[in-house]
This record gives C-alpha cells, sequence and structure tokens, in this order.
C-alpha cells in the first residue's frame, strides 16, 4: 500500500500514527486532515516514512515549533496545511 486516507476518523491517536509509520514505511501519501485526536506532536513519527511525497494536515492543532520533522521528509512534494490551527507559543 502506498496510500492511506484517515481523514475525519475520531478513533485515530498517537499510537495509530505510529504504528502506521513502523508497518507502512513505503507510504507515499497520507491524509490525516480533521482527525481530532491527532496533535503535531504525533505527527512527528512520520518523519521515518522517507518515501513520502503527500501530507495532508487539514485542521490538526500543531505548534510551528513542531513542523521540524519536515526537514526528514527529503521526497515531500505536497503539503497542506488548510484550515491550520495555529497554537503560539511565546519564547
Amino acid at each position: 500500500m502506498k496510500s492511506i486516507n484517515l481523514t475525519n476518523l475520531s478513533k485515530i491517536t498517537e499510537r495509530s500514527v505510529r504504528a502506521i509509520a513502523m508497518k507502512m514505511p513505503f507510504l507515499e501519501s497520507i491524509d490525516l486532515s480533521e482527525c481530532p485526536l491527532i496533535t503535531g506532536t504525533d505527527i512527528y513519527y512520520l518523519k521515518n516514512l522517507k518515501n513520502l511525497k503527500l501530507l495532508l494536515l487539514k485542521s490538526i492543532k500543531f505548534c510551528d515549533n513542531e513542523m521540524i520533522f519536515l526537514e526528514y521528509l527529503k521526497n515531500l512534494n505536497t503539503l497542506s496545511l488548510a484550515s491550520k490551527i495555529f497554537n503560539y507559543i511565546k519564547l
């Protein structure tokens, strides 16, 4: 499987994201849009998906500093953060 769409699934958690990243390392596309239990911290586990080209994270809550995982995704060419909810942390 190269693609998985988990849009708007209310039971997807950090544990789910971790399992997907570990058991499906050749994913090229993943859509976690509008999964209410997913946060930026959980998305970090996707850094191991070296073939990931498309990542959809619409309405996922995360802080700007949680985007650091993107540097690991060398093949990523499409990232959607539409309706992204920023949590601003004052440094």
